[in-house]
């Protein structure tokens, strides 16, 4: 069985305010029990043993060099809401390193595959923060099943509107309000959505819902790691927010107990613009 690990979001749990740190965009799955080859009983109902498992690694660089974005808000630019602008607001649709590690994409396997248990989703709830009217964190993944706590932390209020194909939501969150709201999806997403706030408009930020645990989001230096991926030609997904796929299928042939290098290149010219 599988243990995923997701990120947990939120200034009471030291993840607020840089939105770039390595806990907040990148996810890794291990499994605990990888190396069993005990097969079910034929009458037992329960999945067929797979071969073994592998791990997926890899790095997403830019072709070229990455567009300089300006500023979306400058700073003290926000009249109706001064909070908004106390330090200035990044363009956060294209974050790379110096030496073109883009952060922020998503690569995941297109669907589970056959006779594989698929553990439970994780119990803990990942909190989708705003704070100095930016969604903290930018990108995430959740699992079928677990919670969203969605919260705010400024003194105003924001607007939280997604676009799902399966769970919409578009709901006013007060200023301070760190209860916040629940969202929990009960089906699986084929890209990841889009939400924004109808209150300020540059206010965006990207979530994908999965139904397994095998996915995972580049950290601050376009690397990214997925442990205790089933073995056999797997096919996965490679998605970012100003290219849409960069690939959308990409065949790996997973190794049991072998680690597969995946390089993956974005051109730079798909980055550039608003």
């Amino acid at each position: 069985m599988a243990l995923a690990l997701l990120p947990l979001v939120g200034c009471e749990r030291g993840l607020g305010g840089g939105a770039y740190t390595e806990s907040q965009v990148t996810l890794v799955i291990s499994s605990t029990e990888a190396g069993s080859t005990d097969a079910p009983s034929a009458d037992s109902g329960a999945p067929a043993a797979v071969a073994g498992f592998g791990t997926v690694k890899g790095k997403v660089v830019i072709d070229g060099a990455a567009p300089s974005l300006p500023m979306l808000l400058a700073k003290g630019q926000a009249t109706k809401d001064p909070v908004c602008s106390i330090n200035g607001v990044p363009n956060e649709s294209v974050v790379a390193d110096a030496g073109g590690g883009l952060a922020n994409v998503f690569v995941y396997l297109k669907k589970a595959p056959a006779g594989v248990e698929v553990p439970a989703a994780p119990t803990d709830k990942i909190v989708f923060d705003q704070k100095g009217c930016i969604f903290i964190p930018h990108t995430f993944i959740a699992r079928v099943g677990q919670t969203i706590n969605i919260t705010n932390s400024d003194p105003v209020a924001h607007n939280v509107h997604t676009f799902s194909n399966t769970k919409s939501l578009n709901s006013a969150i007060q200023g301070n309000d760190t209860k916040g709201t629940d969202l929990v999806y009960d089906k699986s997403e084929t890209l990841p959505i889009k939400t924004v706030c109808d209150f300020h408009a540059w206010m965006d930020s990207y979530h994908l819902v999965v139904d397994h645990p095998w996915a995972g989001l580049t950290g601050p230096d376009g690397s990214f790691e997925i442990q205790g991926v089933p073995a056999g030609k797997m096919e996965f997904v490679v998605w970012h927010e100003k290219t849409g796929y960069v690939e959308r299928s990409l065949k790996i042939d997973v190794v049991p107990d072998q680690t597969v290098e995946v390089p993956v290149k974005v051109p730079a010219a798909k980055l550039a613009g608003k």
